[in-house]
């Protein structure tokens, strides 16, 4: 989970977040321990 948080909130994920987020609807569930 932490590995996703600190991908999310990195540079290059902020870089791309935007054309991610104007490119469609989406949902995501992350899952601890499976």
């Amino acid at each position: 989970m932490d590995a996703a948080r600190a991908w999310y909130h990195s540079e290059a994920y902020a870089e791309i977040l935007p054309l991610r987020l104007n490119g469609a609807d989406y949902s995501g569930i992350l899952v601890e321990g499976i």
